[in-house]
């Protein structure tokens, strides 16, 4: 059975997702430019990263870093979540 988590703002385009070792959830949310970060803890939203340039995939190692491709100008940017 589906249980849908979030729906609509501030969902905005998210394709990328990953899981870090304390459960939060990171969206790369394409349309708005930005990384989500939901909290495992009490499942809140926030925007954790802006001014990207259409993030698409994502991973998080156990060091605590976020790797992100912008497919808006072919890179890969790396960000410290823990």
């Amino acid at each position: 059975k589906k249980k849908v988590l979030f729906k609509d703002t501030p969902l905005n385009g998210p394709l990328g997702l990953a899981i870090d070792i304390f459960n939060n959830i990171y969206v790369a949310n394409y349309l708005s430019n930005n990384i989500l970060k939901i909290s495992a803890q009490n499942r809140t939203i926030k925007v954790l990263f802006k001014n990207l340039n259409r993030p698409y995939a994502l991973t998080v190692d156990s060091s605590g870093y976020l790797y992100v491709t912008e497919q808006g100008n072919n890179s890969l940017a790396r960000f410290k979540v823990f």
